[in-house]
């Protein structure tokens, strides 16, 4: 599901094999960006940090190498998902720090729905899509404009038929 609204671009891991990130190419926003994954308390590898919005390869590699590297050393990862600006005066006005669904933000939004509302209508729309990814539909998100009203093409398919919705 990444797929369609990313490509991964190059991987990296700290010393230990303890640390591993990306470096991502946003398709829809044509920005790079980078997620950070560490093991958890059963040793999953969840998102412990990211960074979004770099003009290019090489300024995201190097912020991706900078925050890697403070881990390492202070073994302190950021868990912060959204940030409030600081001037904001509505939840509209809320920075979303990601820019790619997966399944750790999802139980974010499971425990905290309320923040759905924080979402751009774009990032909505980019989870609905991954969600009907999890269900098992073949998912083509459309173009942010000029789509004719359609914002996601779902198929379910079988032996039989495709059902679109």
């Amino acid at each position: 599901m990444l797929a369609m609204v990313a490509t991964e671009k190059a991987w990296f891991a700290d010393s230990a094999g303890e640390i591993i990130g990306a470096i991502l190419f946003d398709r829809s926003d044509k920005d790079w960006n980078y997620v950070i994954l560490g093991p958890d308390d059963v040793g999953d590898f969840r998102w412990i940090g990211g960074g979004t919005s770099f003009k290019d390869r090489q300024t995201a590699e190097t912020a991706i190498l900078a925050a890697m590297s403070e881990i390492e050393k202070t073994g302190k990862a950021t868990e912060e998902l959204i940030r409030a600006d600081p001037s904001a005066t509505c939840a509209e006005e809320t920075r979303i720090l990601f820019r790619d669904m997966n399944d750790e933000l999802k139980r974010y939004f499971a425990q905290h729905p309320e923040k759905l509302y924080d979402l751009s209508p774009r990032k909505f729309e980019e989870l609905i899509a991954s969600i009907m990814g999890d269900f098992g539909f073949d998912v083509e998100l459309t173009p942010a404009s000029r789509d004719g009203g359609r914002d996601i093409i779902a198929y379910l398919r079988n032996a039989v038929c495709a059902y679109l919705t």
